[in-house]
């Protein structure tokens, strides 16, 4: 025989055992109801001098929005611009050149914008 050969039946042999040891243990547990546990270690016993901490829970909940406001000459100034230099669809680059006069707008709200500049 060869070694393949033996590594082979060496398999089978330990799947079996395997199987049989699963038997076995499906079968003590159906016996053997009233197990007993052992004792917690005391390492993992709590402290009971010490009161629990107290942890902050964070309820994650979308901002609440405030008050529309409309556009100012300049912030549509600064998307025609922005348009010019950089092409529509990038609207988070035209956003980051023009910081100052879009600072409060994201780049969603500078997208819709520029449509309703060009109906």
């Amino acid at each position: 025989f060869s070694d393949s050969d033996n590594d082979d039946d060496n398999a089978k042999g330990k799947a079996e055992e395997t199987r049989v040891e699963m038997d076995d243990l499906e079968d003590s547990a159906e016996e053997d109801e009233g197990v007993k546990l052992s004792k917690v270690p005391e390492r993992f016993k709590p402290n009971v001098d010490v009161a629990p901490k107290k942890i902050a829970v964070s309820k994650a909940t979308k901002p609440k929005q405030g008050k529309r406001k409309r556009f100012t000459d300049s912030e549509d100034a600064a998307i025609r611009n922005g348009v010019e230099r950089f092409g529509a669809g990038k609207w988070s680059d035209i956003k980051s050149y023009y910081h100052i006069d879009l600072a409060d707008r994201t780049a969603v709200q500078i997208k819709d914008r520029w449509r309703t500049l060009n109906n």
